[in-house]
């Protein structure tokens, strides 16, 4: 471990690096955001506005704002250069458990409940709504092209949609994932390498092929729900938390893991990798963040 943030003072629910890799936003039961500068682990901003936990962040590409949803079912769009409210994208009736950016900065996705909406990434107005889920929504991601998210829900099954043509994902084979009814906690997408790979609530991480439509391998070594999984796929590598109280972290090429962090403070609830792979955030039952080095290969 090579820095402890502190200044939160309930349990973090979600970390995101930002895209340069020199800050840190987290997310608490605290109701607040902070940006963290990393060369000097202080706070830059804290950002006020939700009026119960902070669920789910997630930076633009170009690192100048941030979306936010949480508990209270709100969903803020924040620059977070200055450290201020920027959009407000609107009252949900049920929590927002879920966020994401497209690769462009053009989208914003977001889960709540059993509904998946989408926004213009700038201005905050609602483009669509996509349903189809039958439990709560736990992730969404987008892939790279920002054509097509990935969904988790509680309901057991991950659903790759096509947002432009309103349908499913389909490319002659997939609709959409069946873990045999185990909730998905989290989930992660890769349009270029036909990936798609959930975190569930069994403890194991499932790698699906999404033109094929198969299960190719199973990430196995928690014992406890997953809660959180992140990749870097420039260094083949899947970072994973888990309520075993957990962190691992995952050589994709081979599927082994290949460091195991033994968090003191209970469950792990989030995690994010830098971009250049070099470094991973923990948030746990505890009110601070570990930063860590990743030695691997």
């Amino acid at each position: 471990m090579v820095a402890v943030l502190k200044g939160h003072s309930r349990p973090i629910n979600a970390l995101a690096f930002s895209p340069d890799g020199k800050r840190l936003a987290s997310a608490s039961i605290d109701r607040t955001i902070r940006i963290w500068d990393l060369q000097s682990s202080q706070t830059v901003h804290v950002l006020k506005k939700h009026i119960n936990a902070v669920e789910s962040i997630a930076f633009s590409p170009d690192g100048h704002r941030l979306v936010s949803g949480g508990f209270d079912h709100n969903i803020y769009l924040w620059n977070v250069e200055v450290g201020k409210l920027a959009v407000v994208l609107r009252h949900f009736h049920s929590r927002v458990l879920s966020v994401a950016f497209s690769s462009d900065g053009r989208r914003i996705a977001c889960g709540s409940g059993d509904i998946i909406r989408i926004y213009d990434g700038n201005s905050g107005a609602m483009i669509r709504t996509i349903e189809g889920h039958k439990g709560w929504i736990t992730g969404v991601t987008l892939s790279e092209t920002g054509n097509f998210i990935a969904s988790g829900c509680t309901d057991g099954i991950i659903r790759i949609w096509d947002i432009n043509n309103d349908q499913f994902y389909t490319d002659n084979t997939l609709h959409q994932i069946q873990g045999n009814g185990i909730p998905v906690h989290s989930v992660l997408l890769s349009e270029d390498r036909d990936l798609v790979v959930g975190g569930y609530d069994d403890g194991v991480i499932r790698m699906w092929d999404i033109r094929a439509y198969g299960l190719i391998g199973e990430l196995k070594g928690h014992v406890k729900r997953v809660r959180a999984i992140a990749w870097n796929l420039g260094s083949d590598l899947l970072v994973s938390g888990s309520d075993d109280a957990r962190a691992k972290i995952w050589d994709l090429s081979t599927g082994t893991c290949i460091d195991n962090i033994i968090n003191h403070q209970g469950s792990v609830h989030a995690i994010a990798i830098s971009p250049d792979g070099l470094r991973l955030a923990l948030g746990a039952d505890g009110n601070e963040i570990s930063i860590w080095n990743v030695e691997y290969k």
